[in-house]
């Protein structure tokens, strides 16, 4: 009997110790949250929110965010981005690794000074994982998976409202800056510091692309990479193109031809069989 009373109060005791630790670590993640909030608002982004709360007790972090807007805008140019839910999640005893989930509606509005645009999606699977080094402000590992898009109108004329698949890994090499100050971002990219871009995937309509590359900024902090993809659907594309009138018969018979000549042998995934493939290179550059 004595054991037993033992035991129970150990358990009592363990229960109360992780509850005040939970509930701590909780008000960390929010505050860590409403941090990076302020810090990019100070530079000129802007996050606002309907509202804020948290569950997951005993073995997760949640903070669910309900109708975040994020914008940005100078002279220029400016954007929004309303998004209907949030969901930000991570272990109690490791909050350096972040899971977002935001599934539902996306509108992205982007206005010039002559022209406005409007992407207006509704997201199957939106998740995003998030990876920090201690001490840096900016996550040293991205990855992005979106499946079954659904857009209110198409994208790319020709091609379809639905998009299958869009994934990427994203990992940043080099001193990772410790604030969004230009300086230490400057610092970062002369000590060799670019992003790896990996597990390229993108299916739309026809296409199917795989591919991986590099990102880097320039001297004036532009950002320029270089790529290889691999490209499968293209000749069904082409003829899209071609009904959608954005190329003449004549165009659409030359770059079949190019990319018949450009295509390597038959290539399979999980999912689709590709009869062929053309790897392409693709540069990106300010200029």
């Amino acid at each position: 009997m004595h054991n037993y009373i033992k035991f129970f109060a150990f358990l009592i005791v363990t229960l109360i110790t992780y509850s005040t630790f939970w509930f701590m670590v909780n008000e960390k993640f929010i505050e860590t949250i409403d941090e990076k909030s302020r810090v990019h608002s100070s530079a000129g982004s802007k996050i606002k929110y309907s509202k804020i709360y948290t569950s997951g007790f005993p073995f997760w972090l949640h903070v669910h965010i309900e109708k975040p807007v994020f914008s940005k805008s100078n002279k220029n140019l400016s954007w929004s981005w309303y998004v209907s839910e949030l969901k930000i999640s991570a272990r109690p005893w490791n909050i350096d690794k972040v899971e977002i989930i935001s599934p539902g509606k996306h509108l992205v509005v982007i206005k010039t000074k002559n022209k406005t645009w409007e992407l207006d999606v509704n997201v199957k699977k939106l998740k995003i994982f998030l990876g920090w080094l201690k001490s840096s402000f900016y996550p040293n590992e991205v990855q992005v998976e979106i499946k079954q898009a659904l857009y209110r109108s198409e994208p790319f004329p020709g091609f379809g409202i639905k998009t299958e698949a869009f994934v990427f890994h994203l990992r940043a090499m080099g001193e990772i800056p410790k604030s969004i100050i230009t300086n230490e971002i400057e610092y970062w990219r002369k000590k060799g510091g670019v992003l790896e871009v990996n597990d390229i995937i993108l299916k739309h309509g026809p296409v199917r692309i795989k591919g991986e590359g590099t990102l880097a900024l320039n001297k004036d902090l532009q950002p320029m990479g270089a790529f290889s993809l691999e490209v499968g659907g293209y000749m069904e594309a082409v003829d899209r193109l071609q009904s959608s009138r954005l190329i003449l018969p004549s165009e659409a018979r030359f770059t079949k031809a190019i990319l018949s000549m450009l295509a390597v042998k038959k290539k399979k995934d999980k999912n689709h069989e590709i009869d062929k493939i053309v790897k392409l290179p693709l540069t990106i550059q300010d200029r």
